[in-house]
């Protein structure tokens, strides 16, 4: 799941999470914890079908638990439910944990102490049945204790699965109790955002918040490494530079990386003259990597942002054609650190 999650070590992670909690909710945010009970260790993308963690329960709890549990004990509003089938606890490897009672009421409820709104992950994605069965969906994750169900784009009118939701309950497939129970934790929720002091929408992209963003982001830089000593930059004032940047695109459908226009070119020209910008395919092929080495190859110095090159193997591969020709070369990992693997 990449930078969607705080990093591989659980008690960083526990941490994190308990602090971010804290922190969302002083300033009248509800914090929400997703995807429960983990979704770091998946390979499939639960948008286009249902991954499957097939962990023990002893790992379960020593690694995907704990950043949940710190943040229920910080006072998380919401739970996000994980579209992924988890067979070591519901024994079953074709129910994703947004239906299973055995995760939500269980896990969740009972032994972890979760005492406010369950919410579905999307029921548009893959992992979830599509078409006319999705209202049967609906109502198992009503069944297995989601609070309030996330429709998004759903092929399905909204309407068709209220009125499912609504009969089941007349049907008594539903318990009403426990719907009277749901209805309530939702309108808790929302007296206490009610009872949220209100900013002025005048701190949008506000002088302090863009100071805050460039603190945040000066933080982050993480030098990995520089056996070459390349860093600090120490170039001539006509040294000629070329910044290469994939062109971003949205890498699942809840992405919006696309609607971002790379800066490193315009970043770079802060400091030198001659700085020439290469966009280019977000995993070019063998072709391409050939033409951009040699046209880039000229340059005093290259710059190259990687999106997610782990994934993308001809990112990786220009990278590596620039250090076979002897260019002096910078890479950046712009979103997943594991770039340099």
């Amino acid at each position: 799941i990449g930078t969607r999650a705080f990093g591989e070590d659980p008690a960083a992670a526990e941490a994190l999470t308990g602090a971010l909690v804290a922190g969302m909710q002083e300033t009248g945010v509800a914090a929400t914890l997703k995807h429960f009970p983990g979704h770091g260790d998946t390979a499939t993308d639960s948008h286009y079908a249902l991954p499957v963690v097939r962990h023990d329960a002893a790992w379960l709890r020593g690694v995907e638990l704990p950043p949940f549990a710190a943040g229920i004990a910080a006072g998380a509003r919401l739970v996000m439910s994980a579209h992924v089938a988890l067979p070591t606890l519901t024994g079953s490897a074709s129910i994703p944990a947004t239906l299973s009672p055995a995760i939500l009421r269980g896990l969740l409820r009972k032994e972890l102490g979760f005492t406010g709104v369950i919410i579905s992950d999307a029921l548009d994605m893959a992992a979830i049945a599509q078409g006319p069965v999705l209202v049967v969906e609906a109502l198992a994750a009503a069944k297995a204790g989601v609070d309030l169900l996330i429709l998004t784009t759903a092929a399905l009118d909204p309407e068709i699965i209220y009125a499912g939701l609504v009969q089941a309950i007349r049907r008594g497939l539903l318990d009403a109790d426990d719907t009277l129970a749901s209805a309530r934790r939702v309108l808790a929720l929302k007296d206490w955002l009610a009872g949220q002091p209100q900013p002025p929408l005048s701190v949008v992209n506000s002088a302090a918040h863009r100071a805050l963003a460039r603190d945040v982001s000066a933080r982050a830089v993480t030098l990995v490494r520089d056996t070459a000593g390349r860093l600090p930059l120490r170039l001539a004032p006509e040294a000629r530079v070329a910044a290469v940047v994939p062109q971003p695109a949205d890498l699942t459908p809840a992405d919006t990386s696309s609607y971002e226009t790379p800066g490193l070119a315009a970043a770079l020209r802060r400091y030198q003259a001659q700085v020439e910008e290469f966009i280019i395919p977000l995993n070019p092929a063998p072709a391409e990597v050939g033409a951009l080495a040699e046209a880039i190859g000229g340059c005093d110095l290259v710059v190259v942002g990687t999106i997610n090159a782990m994934s993308h193997a001809g990112q990786a591969a220009l990278v590596n054609a620039l250090l076979d020709k002897g260019v002096p070369t910078v890479a950046v990992a712009l979103r997943r650190p594991g770039d340099l693997l």
